[in-house]
């Protein structure tokens, strides 16, 4: 509106001009040119008769007139010079260090130059007699598309008042060239509350890039609203024509994936265009734009649920100040970095978790395939021992069964080290009396030939005073273990005296400590340092594992181990501590145990007498493995059970009799139909029998733990056997239970 009034007050009425034409008077005229050649023919006649020129224009606009016009300016400045004709040659540019030697040149050659920041894109010359413009940037100096030309006094007067305007607030030329050589160049830093206005800056900026295009988008939608308005469009078209290297930082899902592989499909050896994924930015919620590390725009997010740039962003930043530009372009940097290192912790955090899945399904198989082959060698050896009577036999059988224990220990012992490895040593947690575990573990130390020479059994005394009942929350299994664990240790290390086991509540009543004092030879002060590591041993005997492991297994319960030698010079003492949990209840469930009468428990073992006598246990049991059934089947009838053993479970199937059997048997992994199956089908034609799984895969076996500890209702599937298992060990759970 302002123009066309400008224009309107300018302007000659139409009569006058028809009286002028008819007349013979000089014909003003405005035309578009769109011809290259008609163009510079124009422009080359206008500019040799102009008597001055004052021209406002890109740094494409002086590249033009220095390609083509350069003689003909410079006769303007002579004729201004020699015989004071108009004003010379004035120009008004946006300088900055791209454009300082050309405007050096034209400066040395007397063009009047003043720089002005934020020119508007057209541009435009104007003399006495003629006014030329265009919209056209002229990059590299090329001659316009388009151009508009008039020698109407409208629009030269309205460009002259223009050009005067702009020429009183610019800044001398060389003053700015001196700042920007010096380093002190003014930075120009626009707030830019129009949302319109900011596209059009963002768009020029993307589409002026020379060299780099940096860009963070806070969020995925941000990246969708940028390339629905051409930005990101712009951005390959800057790689594919000008080698333009484009990186963007944005957040990453399935629809980002999509366009990301698109982008990729314009990539080649000379066209970058690099994508990395970044968090989800929830209060940082600018987009960066930086071109060149010489422009910077960030645009604030208003709205990100908004479909359209202009409904969702807020105020905008331009900046082409060095230190304001190069701060985004650090922060830039950093999240790239950050971004190509959490890619690569991505990629080794995938890579672990299939080496963990290929960890665990190793120690399935290692622990079938090395319990296996120990099952038959030991049970088959307690039965022929529990046969014979020739005493060098039972002695040969001895070494057998002892190294064949020693195999099985060793096994044990490398799959709990690969599960500490591997962080998947679970504890099967319950509630129960420390007295009793030491007890028992003592008592199998003592009635162990195993770990007892026959010069120790009656030089070594094992001492423990027991306390009152101590109840905790722990793996019953792997606190025995532990125990035993120092107990054999201590028994090794001592050829005669004693080996004390105490057990002690602390003062602040919420751990207790375990203690075993020997008065053997002690620890080694070399390797005292290194005591609960792997391999730590001295002795020629023994892996050095057995205090790794039990070092894991209290640790794993929360408590702590450790060990010293006795002030005395005799012997060492191992202690470890665990958080007490005190069992309100188990006193009162005791007293109630011992108030039971007389005749209640006569009543109880007569009917199990006469349950005995009328009836022998049968036992169903299914293994695919010859050596297994044999050895199951020939130590459970010496026991006194009734045996049916198959090694096909299918046949097995069809020789089960509903109601007969007492107790069930299964392996779980088997050919034709595996434990599982097989339990379910038996299980639909009877709903009564005990089943027991036996199984010596680590996988199936922690199965059935967890699936045992959380049913909380009676259940036929409550019992699991791990092989390897010593024969007499499970004649005794079997008769217990059935009992």
């Amino acid at each position: 509106q302002y123009v066309f009034d400008s224009f309107w007050s300018r302007a000659i009425p139409a009569e006058r001009r028809i009286r002028e034409i008819e007349e013979g008077i000089v014909q003003y005229e405005t035309k578009v040119l769109e011809n290259k050649e008609q163009i510079f023919s124009h422009m080359k006649s206008v500019i040799e008769k102009a008597s001055e020129r004052s021209v406002c224009s890109s740094i494409g606009g002086m590249q033009l007139v220095y390609n083509y016009f350069f003689d003909e300016y410079k006769k303007i400045i002579d004729r201004h010079r020699k015989r004071g004709e108009g004003k010379g040659v004035r120009w008004i540019i946006s300088i900055d260090k791209d454009s300082i030697d050309l405007v050096k040149l034209f400066l040395n050659t007397g063009v009047q130059i003043r720089h002005v920041k934020n020119l508007t894109p057209m541009n435009f010359a104007v003399d006495n007699r003629h006014f030329h413009a265009t919209i056209d940037k002229m990059e590299a100096g090329k001659i316009m598309e388009s151009l508009l030309t008039s020698n109407e006094p409208a629009y030269i007067s309205h460009y002259n008042s223009i050009f005067e305007h702009l020429w009183k607030n610019g800044t001398d030329a060389v003053g700015r060239i001196k700042e920007i050589e010096e380093g002190v160049d003014l930075a120009d830093i626009e707030v830019i509350p129009s949302s319109a206005r900011a596209q059009g800056i963002y768009l020029d900026i993307v589409k002026a890039a020379k060299e780099e295009i940096l860009w963070i988008f806070p969020t995925t939608n941000a990246f969708i609203r940028q390339d629905k308005i051409g930005a990101i469009p712009l951005a390959i078209q800057a790689a594919r024509e000008r080698n333009v290297i484009v990186r963007i930082l944005v957040p990453g899902n399935s629809l980002i994936e999509e366009k990301v592989q698109q982008l990729k499909q314009y990539c080649s050896d000379h066209i970058i265009i690099d994508v990395r994924y970044i968090e989800q930015m929830s209060e940082t919620k600018a987009t960066i734009l930086v071109v060149d590390r010489k422009d910077s725009l960030v645009m604030e997010l208003r709205d990100d649920s908004k479909t359209t740039f202009f409904e969702a962003i807020g105020l905008s930043t331009y900046s082409n100040s060095k230190a304001g530009v190069l701060s985004y372009v650090a922060i830039f940097e950093n999240s790239w970095r950050q971004a190509e290192l959490y890619g690569q912790l991505m990629k080794v955090h995938e890579q672990l978790k299939i080496h963990d899945k290929m960890q665990k399904e190793f120690i399935g198989i290692a622990a079938h395939e090395l319990r296996n082959p120990i099952q038959p060698i030991l049970g088959l050896a307690e039965i022929v021992k529990s046969k014979i009577k020739d005493a060098k036999q039972c002695e040969f059988l001895d070494v057998i069964i002892r190294n064949a224990k020693r195999l099985k220990r060793l096994t044990e012992d490398i799959l709990d080290v690969t599960k500490i490895e591997s962080q998947s040593l679970d504890l099967k947690k319950e509630q129960f009396n420390l007295n009793d575990v030491i007890t028992n573990a003592m008592n199998d130390i003592m009635t162990n030939i195993d770990f007892l020479r026959k010069s120790q059994r009656n030089a070594i005394k094992l001492l423990y005073h027991q306390p009152q009942d101590i109840f905790i929350q722990a793996d019953k299994g792997r606190i025995t273990q532990v125990i035993f664990n120092l107990l054999s240790n201590a028994v090794k290390s001592t050829e005669e005296g004693t080996i004390s086991v105490s057990l002690e509540k602390k003062e602040d009543n919420d751990h207790v400590v375990i203690s075993i004092k020997d008065t053997g030879t002690g620890i080694d002060p070399g390797i005292l340092p290194r005591l609960f590591t792997r391999f730590a041993t001295k002795s020629f005997a023994g892996t050095g594992l057995g205090l790794y492991i039990s070092k894991s297994i209290v640790e794993a319960h929360g408590g702590k181990i450790g060990a010293e030698n006795n002030s005395d010079g005799r012997g060492a003492t191992f202690a470890f501590s665990l958080p007490l949990i005190i069992q309100q209840d188990r006193r009162q469930e005791s007293m109630a145990i011992n108030t039971t009468t007389a005749a209640t428990m006569i009543s109880d073992i007569e009917e199990r007498i006469k349950f005995h006598k009328t009836k022998m246990k049968r036992i169903f049991l299914v293994d695919d493995d010859y050596d297994h059934t044999i050895t199951f089947k020939v130590g459970l009838e010496l026991a006194g059970f009734e045996v049916d053993a198959y090694n096909d479970s299918a046949i097995a199937l069809s020789n089960f009799k509903p109601d007969y059997y007492d107790l069930l048997l299964i392996d779980i992994k088997m050919p034709k139909i595996d434990g599982f199956e097989l339990y379910e089908r038996i299980r639909k034609i009877d709903d009564k029998v005990k089943v027991w799984f036996i199984t010596a895969y680590e996988v199936y076996y922690k199965t059935l733990t967890e699936v045992s500890s959380k049913s909380k209702e009676e259940t036929i599937l409550d019992r699991f056997i791990q092989k390897p298992i010593e024969i007499n060990n499970l004649v005794k759970q079997i008769k217990s239970e059935l009992d």
